[in-house]
């Protein structure tokens, strides 16, 4: 948030051995605002896998993978205000009757939009929806990827334009990075384009930020035969061209580096 404070969100067994997503609200300075509350609503419910966007008000959005007590499984996502109370109960983004629905992520505008993107193995694609700060959804489902994919990530403008990076299939990779471009209503800005120029072995696991003008930078876990795991970088123009040339990003070298 623009005055410091921030939102951490994770996953913990500790209390009833059920997967419970729990979030800490902090200052600037890093001192906790309050207790740790869970997000799971009933809190019989079972989730894991979260991710979190705030707005320039502080609102946040929480995102998770799971099952409710009412047998609904897929993805939720409960709205909080700046002080941590609810604005919108959990409700249902994606219903996943096979398991095969997973991997969510969410980012949001200034003004409280939010949009979700999430991997859905069953139909093999990657698809995201956009909602208003009162969970109201924003037209239908968008298909981000009707080719597959796995761990996608999502970053958006200040406006609510926004973009997906995941990892597929890509000619010449085993698994490679791939990115797609859309404006704030969801309309794609052309299709999706390679972001690693390295291709050997396997790309994968990537994750992306965006500016207020528009550019955003990916990164990703690396493999090779000959140097073990590496995370790469690669910065692009608001119109997803390249802005210079794929860096490593890590200092050090030795072992595994991974998980950006």
């Amino acid at each position: 948030h623009c005055n410091g404070t921030f939102v951490v969100a994770w996953t913990t067994f500790e209390f009833d051995g059920l997967g419970d997503v729990v979030i800490q609200r902090f200052n600037a300075s890093g001192i906790p605002l309050g207790p740790a509350m869970s997000v799971n609503s009933p809190a019989s419910s079972s989730h894991a896998l979260a991710d979190i966007a705030i707005d320039e008000d502080g609102n946040f959005v929480v995102v998770t993978s799971g099952e409710n007590d009412l047998g609904d499984r897929g993805i939720f996502a409960r709205v909080f205000s700046p002080t941590g109370a609810t604005l919108v109960r959990q409700f249902l983004v994606a219903d996943d009757p096979t398991g095969l629905i997973t991997n969510p992520s969410v980012a949001m505008a200034d003004d409280g939009t939010f949009a979700v993107v999430w991997s859905n193995a069953d139909a093999d694609t990657i698809d995201a929806r956009i909602y208003n700060i009162d969970g109201a959804p924003q037209g239908g489902l968008i298909n981000v990827s009707s080719t597959g994919g796995q761990f996608p990530r999502i970053a958006m403008e200040n406006d609510g334009a926004f973009v997906v990076t995941w990892a597929g299939v890509a000619p010449g990779d085993t698994t490679g990075i791939l990115a797609r471009r859309f404006d704030a209503s969801g309309v794609a800005q052309g299709d999706a384009f390679r972001v690693n120029t390295t291709t050997i072995d396997s790309q994968t696991a990537p994750d992306v930020g965006m500016g207020d003008d528009g550019r955003f930078i990916i990164a990703w876990s690396s493999f090779s035969s000959t140097s073990s795991w590496d995370v790469l970088a690669q910065r692009f123009l608001p119109d997803g061209t390249p802005d210079g040339v794929e860096f490593v990003a890590n200092t050090t070298t030795a072992d595994i580096q991974n998980d950006v």
